[in-house]
């Protein structure tokens, strides 16, 4: 919750910073194209996004028109923890997770007055994705240890919307929201001194989201 309070108070502050400026931006009708306001929006444009969210999204996006692209964005995230714990009979035993999250997304993204500094846009697009999480813990005493792991293959269909303030002819603040609709297929192993015990195929459908992710566009032309 305090993260998603930054979050909003750092969109809110560029919105009073940029909007007075809109009206301005195109005093004189003639400077309003897209070839004199931004250097960004325009067909042939590439650019490379890296956003921020509960992922790390690294995108590459191609615009065949001032107002029409496709995106391809690449979500990672992973992490490692352990854990030491002695119990009553002062015996140890040392819990580990590892988690590798990892996501594909292909959006078409339609922008609205392209030739405006602060740009709005929607979108949409499947995305696929893996999932693994190992759960291990081992004892000292008595060598005894167990382990659960996790891989889950997602299949689903996102809906985008956002922003795009151009900063600079090469660089813009972007910042995105995302509603998915996905299918889940989990496989889970269990195991308790290398043997296996129990393995189940889970299935599920959800809706995810993203409430905010915020970053930049370096744009290449």
């Amino acid at each position: 919750m305090a993260r998603l309070s930054i979050y909003v108070l750092i969109l809110s502050s560029i919105f009073t910073v940029v909007i007075p400026s809109l009206s301005s931006a195109c005093s004189d009708s003639t400077s309003c194209d897209s070839a004199k306001v931004s250097n960004q929006l325009h067909e042939g444009a590439k650019s490379l996004r890296i956003l921020r969210s509960s992922s790390a999204d690294f995108g590459w996006k191609y615009h065949y028109s001032d107002q029409r692209a496709l995106h391809v964005t690449i979500k990672l995230y992973g992490s490692n923890r352990w854990q030491l714990r002695e119990d009553q009979n002062d015996d140890e035993r040392r819990y580990t997770s590892t988690f590798i999250n990892t996501g594909l997304g292909f959006h078409y993204i339609h922008y609205f007055k392209s030739e405006s500094v602060l740009t709005p846009f929607v979108g949409g697009g499947p995305s696929l994705g893996i999932n693994v999480r190992r759960y291990h813990s081992e004892s000292s005493s008595n060598n005894s240890s167990s382990r659960n792991n996790n891989i889950d293959l997602i299949i689903g269909f996102d809906a985008v919307g956002g922003y795009e303030w151009r900063l600079s002819d090469r660089i813009s603040l972007v910042s995105e929201y995302v509603v998915g609709l996905i299918y889940t297929m989990i496989l889970e192993d269990d195991s308790v001194n290398g043997s296996s015990w129990n393995e189940t195929l889970l299935q599920s459908a959800h809706i995810r989201y993203s409430l905010m992710s915020l970053g930049f566009a370096f744009y290449l032309e």
